[in-house]
């Protein structure tokens, strides 16, 4: 009996974990910014600078893109954010003030030309 007792107890346990998780990730209070930049024959660009402003406070996080052309910016409170994307041999490139909602992945594709980079 004890052995039934101690399954149920531990079964009990697992289903509070599976809430408990749910629960939290359904409070995110925060976005994301999850990109790909490519070129304009739409091949990927690896190591380009990604940074991302907001519009109110001027605050600014970068990423650099990986081997693929992905770029992830996590954890941005909600807002608008001018998204400037930079790389060697490219033309700069500019979102500009895209709105962020809480909990909602911006997934952007970012082209840029080749040329120079200009302001």
């Amino acid at each position: 009996m004890k052995s039934i007792s101690t399954k149920l107890r531990y079964l009990g346990f697992i289903f509070t974990l599976i809430f408990a998780v749910g629960i939290a990730d359904a409070q995110k209070t925060t976005a994301d910014i999850v990109g790909t930049v490519v070129d304009t024959a739409g091949k990927v660009i690896a190591g380009a600078n990604v940074t991302a402003t907001h519009v109110g406070t001027g605050a600014s996080r970068n990423a650099v893109t990986d081997a693929n052309g992905g770029f992830r910016i996590p954890n941005l409170q909600p807002g608008r954010y001018d998204v400037s994307v930079e790389a060697a041999n490219f033309s700069k490139s500019v979102l500009k003030s895209v709105e962020l909602n809480v909990g909602v992945d911006l997934t952007p594709t970012i082209e840029l030309k080749p040329g120079q980079i200009t302001e």
